[in-house]
């Protein structure tokens, strides 16, 4: 059963969903339904949505409005027909992501991406950077997926059970992960992408993903990374 990850879509437009649902559904579980009080009530209260995406009607603005009242921090990604830029000036000041139509389906990966990390982080520069290390080393969305598990603090028990794998495939499919980053465990591969989302901005970030020493994957067996030091970090960024 997830917990966390799901995403909920609201497309007017019946044909999209054969390309939209399988992307979406490479990261977590999709739900379809059209926004009214009772969904955006759901979406706001409980913890398991890691976004929206939307295609934009006469109604939605309200509905997204309403919904950010409740729920400022769920990210939230417009389908937009005409690419106006009155509307994507409006929808970005409502602090909501756009694209335009036909789908270009590297900007629903990306979006996607970035509110299945925040689902387990929520820190916007984590995300960033996560999505950027997504693109430069190739990653999976199983990948992904197990970068935000981990640093999200995810039991390998409950990860499993997520993935519905078994441990052999889970120390197989991290090993994938850290020799495509260059690392040689979960902890350093955590403690990396943290430093990284901490960098001042304009860093160049593909720069702090290069081994300093070539890659030893053995020790993927450890306990579920703490990062109790890498929160409070995040925190006091966040303040300031």
């Amino acid at each position: 059963m997830f917990q966390r990850g799901w995403f909920h879509l609201d497309v007017r437009r019946s044909e999209l969903l054969p390309e939209l649902l399988p992307v979406v559904r490479q990261y977590g579980p999709a739900r379809v339904q059209p926004l009214s009080a009772a969904i955006v009530g759901e979406l706001a209260q409980d913890a398991r949505f890691a976004g929206l995406i939307v295609q934009l009607g006469p109604d939605s603005l309200d509905w997204l409005d309403k919904l950010h009242a409740k729920a400022p921090g769920l990210p939230v990604l417009a389908l937009l027909e005409r690419g106006d830029r009155a509307n994507i000036n409006d929808l970005q000041a409502r602090g909501v992501a756009s694209a335009v139509l036909p789908l270009q389906l590297a900007n629903i990966t990306n979006f996607v991406q970035r509110a299945l990390t925040n689902s387990f982080v929520p820190c916007d520069r984590v995300s960033s950077t996560i999505a950027h290390m997504a693109e430069a080393r190739a990653l999976t969305a199983r990948e992904v997926q197990l970068v935000s598990y981990c640093l999200g603090d995810e039991p390998r028990a409950r990860v499993r059970r997520r993935l519905g794998i078994t441990e052999n495939t889970l120390k197989s499919q991290i090993r994938g992960l850290l020799r495509k980053c260059g690392e040689r465990n979960l902890d350093a591969l955590a403690k990396n992408l943290l430093r990284s989302a901490l960098v001042a901005p304009g860093s160049e970030l593909s720069k702090l993903f290069e081994p300093e020493e070539p890659a030893n994957t053995s020790e993927i067996t450890r306990p579920a990374l703490s990062i109790t030091t890498v929160r409070a970090q995040l925190a006091a960024a966040s303040v300031h």
